[in-house]
């Protein structure tokens, strides 16, 4: 699938070296709406590996934090089994 073919092009960026560069139309997701949808997913991860909700949004996210950076210290060990 060509990418170009999905976005539409806003004009075209020159670089330094003279080569022209399309600018997309892809819409973007603000960082209020990233951080909601992180702090969502930690939760419900929380939720899914305790069976019951964190004390509050903070504890859930410091919880996935930990367990992300269990991941990736270990290779890709993920610790908790969703059974």
């Amino acid at each position: 699938m060509d990418t170009l073919s999905n976005y539409s092009v806003i004009r075209d960026v020159i670089l330094p070296d003279g080569q022209k560069v399309p600018l997309l139309d892809i819409k973007m997701m603000s960082d209020e709406e990233w951080n909601r949808k992180a702090t969502r997913q930690a939760v419900d991860h929380y939720k899914m590996t305790f069976g019951k909700d964190p004390e509050s949004e903070a504890a859930a996210c410091k919880w996935h934090h930990q367990v992300i950076d269990h991941v990736i210290a270990t290779g890709g060990e993920i610790p908790w089994n969703h059974q």
